[in-house]
């Protein structure tokens, strides 16, 4: 049979074009299906690479300090959460707010240590001290917060964790 005669192809078009067609729909369904499936693969895979972080407030290590700085009132917030690296990946807390308030101030450590560069090893679980000065204290009262996290990977691309549970516990006493 000679494949390259164009009088065969005619011919087996016009006899077999409902078997042609079938098979071409066959084939189209196949590609959007598994063209899909590969999008979804992909999707998982760099969802999977991105850092995931676990938030836990430390509840006894979490309060507010009222004090008098001249003329004016400030409240200290301090707040510990226990931050588990849930990803592979390495990454480094940077910087938070608070959301609703404005805030001076920013302290950010992790383990004790203020170095924003401190690397959070996937797996592990960390105590993360947060602090910072609240000046607009004219009618707010001692409530929780979500605070907004910023952090890096490993790759150096900062990201943002939104709504970080920031719980609220009492007042300290001042001197404390």
């Amino acid at each position: 049979m000679d494949f390259l005669n164009p009088d065969i192809w005619k011919t087996t078009l016009i006899q077999d074009w409902f078997t042609i067609l079938i098979v071409w729909i066959i084939l189209f369904i196949g590609f959007v299906y598994g063209g899909s499936m590969l999008v979804r693969r992909w999707q998982r895979i760099t969802k999977s690479r991105r850092a995931a972080l676990q938030f836990e407030t430390y509840e006894r290590g979490t309060f507010w300090t009222k004090a008098s700085l001249g003329p004016e009132e400030v409240i200290q917030v301090r707040g510990v959460w226990q931050v588990t690296n849930v990803s592979f990946r390495q990454v480094a807390l940077t910087h938070f707010g608070l959301r609703g308030v404005t805030t001076e101030h920013h302290l950010l450590a992790v383990r004790g240590s203020d170095d924003p560069e401190h690397l959070l090893l996937p797996g592990v679980k960390y105590d993360v001290e947060i602090n910072c000065v609240i000046r607009q204290t004219k009618d707010l009262q001692a409530k929780s917060f979500f605070a907004d996290v910023r952090f890096k990977d490993s790759d150096g691309k900062e990201h943002r964790v939104r709504r970080v549970p920031f719980m609220y516990r009492t007042f300290a006493a001042v001197g404390q």
